[in-house]
């Protein structure tokens, strides 16, 4: 049971609560025991140029160089996420159980981690403590015998999945766009509508579309919401009624337009000095008999 838990509402009331589970991880990989370390064992080796000191606590309390990773360029970071606090054995944020904790926001093989601490943003690796795990296939580990004061500090983490961003390697992203907040009935980013309000800024066949959390640009499949539509041919939604606390997030999108292999020649066929410049193809066909494919996929408007 965690310690008791002050509570003043009609009164000076103290109750015990559950603690939070603790990630039971007894063993390393190769079985050897996870042993104590309260001195960094870095501090007793020098690495050359190019690579830096990790630490190891199965079997014993290890230290060797490896190449220094390049600075991660992750192009779809998830939410951070805290599913611990260090008032057990330590904080214990592993990505199997995170992944069980936070359904949907975290993908199956995330490719890179960061850590921070809870409420002040400081970056884990800055704070001189000793971690038993930091990498994005067990997850985070920070426990209390492992560090000089005995306590640790709260942290959470967040992974980087970048298999859920889809591709345009041929093609352009157009701008980001939102048109719809989920203030009413959710949040309406659909292609018919976002067309009409920009015009000319997305092709006539997108091969992809990417949605995204405004606030916190998490993409869309990892924030944990019902999506309603999500596709080429729709753009996205998500509705209020659908999610579970009855209110959907702020997203935005961009859609992937394919280059065009044959563009025709510039039209210009009318002026604006009447009603309006009219440059519609039922008119430019017969004015340019030839010139125009029966179904075009994409057009560009200049002034």
């Amino acid at each position: 049971m965690e310690p008791p838990l002050n509570n003043y509402c009609g009164g000076c009331n103290a109750e015990c609560v559950p603690t939070k589970p603790d990630v039971i991880i007894s063993e390393c990989v190769d079985g050897q025991r996870l042993v104590p370390c309260v001195d960094n064992p870095c501090t007793l080796v020098r690495c050359s140029a190019g690579t830096e000191c990790v630490t190891n606590n199965c079997g014993g309390c290890n230290a060797k160089c490896v190449p220094i990773k390049p600075i991660v360029q992750c192009t779809s970071w998830t939410d951070w996420l805290d599913r611990d606090d260090p008032s057990g054995t330590g904080d214990w944020e592993t990505l199997s159980d995170l992944q069980q904790d936070f359904p949907s926001r975290i993908c199956d093989a995330p490719t890179a981690i960061q850590a921070r601490v809870v409420g002040t943003g400081q970056d884990a690796l800055a704070t001189g403590e000793n971690f038993v795990f930091y990498d994005a296939t067990i997850g985070f580990v920070s426990r209390k015998e492992d560090q000089k004061n005995g306590m640790c500090l709260d942290y959470e983490v967040r992974f980087c999945c970048p298999d859920v961003v889809p591709d345009c390697p041929a093609g352009s992203w157009t701008p980001w766009f939102d048109r719809d907040n989920p203030s009413a009935t959710g949040d309406w980013e659909t292609l018919t509508p976002l067309r009409k309000e920009n015009p000319g800024r997305i092709c006539f066949s997108p091969t992809a579309v990417h949605a995204r959390v405004i606030s916190t640009q998490v993409e869309a499949s990892l924030a944990g919401e019902s999506i309603h539509w999500y596709d080429t041919t729709t753009g996205f939604a998500c509705i209020n009624e659908e999610q579970d606390d009855g209110m959907c997030l702020e997203y935005e999108v961009r859609f992937c337009c394919p280059p065009c292999p044959n563009w025709t020649p510039w039209f210009d066929r009318d002026n604006p000095s009447a009603t309006g410049d009219w440059e519609v193809l039922s008119h430019l066909r017969p004015e340019n008999p030839g010139q125009i494919c029966r179904e075009p996929t994409d057009i560009e408007v200049v002034l």
